[in-house]
């Protein structure tokens, strides 16, 4: 395992190096930044934190992958200077702070990087007060909300996220009426509601999600009613139906309702 996230950080490093040569280095500018980052990075992991190349095709190139642990935040649940320093100074920044214990008063410091492209809030004590410090962050990709404190409130704030395009609301307290405006967000193309009180009501909202292709409705009380608003999804390519109200009996109409799709029961 250690030996591939080698392999993954080395072939990180090489394709960055690459597209500066490729772009013709026309100034020492372009290297010397390229060099700075490295540093950045170096810097990170000496600290303690967890650095990873990001290698997905729906987040830009040149994105990292930071996950903080509680020893990297103060008492107040504030990230430490000496980490957040750092932080900043990267181009593109994956944030994760999953199960640490942030709250609202954490997004003092998050609301100011500007090179926030995602954020891991799983299993925090994140409520809809700290949500909408966030504000409408525009460069603002994957956002990971599951197992916390939000609410429906919170979650219609999330329409002033024009280029959010994986969002994980998995075991929250959100209702049907939240969908509503978040479906019509553009470039949301992955949406986990599993083991929320989602119902059918609330999946009519996704129905014109054009760019959809990941949809997580497993433990839902989501009935074969609800299921057929997603029917012409042109992008739905995962559904996942497992302990919902809609039984595998009818895994074969499914298959031909949804034939580029893999439904799971």
């Amino acid at each position: 395992m250690k030996s591939t996230l080698n392999s993954l950080r080395i072939q990180a490093l090489l394709l960055s190096l690459v597209a500066i040569i490729a772009a013709g280095c026309d100034s020492d500018s372009e290297l010397s930044a390229f060099d700075n980052e490295q540093q950045i990075l170096r810097e990170l992991r000496r600290l303690g934190t967890d650095v990873e190349p990001v290698s997905d095709a729906r987040i830009e190139t040149g994105t990292y992958m930071v996950t903080l642990y509680r020893e990297h935040l103060t008492e107040e649940g504030l990230i430490e200077e000496k980490v957040y320093v750092q932080l900043i100074r990267l181009r593109k920044l994956i944030l994760g702070l999953n199960n640490t214990h942030i709250d609202d008063t954490g997004f003092a410091k998050i609301q100011r990087m500007e090179n926030l492209f995602g954020l891991n809030l799983h299993n925090t004590q994140i409520t809809d007060t700290g949500l909408t410090q966030l504000g409408g962050f525009p460069t603002l990709r994957l956002l990971k909300l599951d197992n916390t404190n939000i609410t429906s409130d919170g979650i219609r704030r999330l329409g002033e996220f024009p280029n959010l395009s994986m969002l994980y609301l998995s075991k929250t307290q959100i209702t049907d009426g939240a969908l509503e405006g978040i479906a019509e967000l553009p470039k949301l193309e992955a949406w986990k509601l599993s083991s929320t009180r989602i119902t059918d009501d609330g999946i009519e909202h996704l129905k014109q999600a054009y760019n959809l292709a990941y949809l997580g409705l497993d433990n839902t009380n989501v009935t074969e009613k609800g299921v057929r608003h997603l029917v012409g999804l042109p992008e739905l390519t995962y559904l996942n139906l497992k302990n919902t109200k809609v039984t595998a009996e009818k895994r074969g109409y499914y298959q031909s309702v949804f034939p580029d799709c893999k439904v799971v029961f």
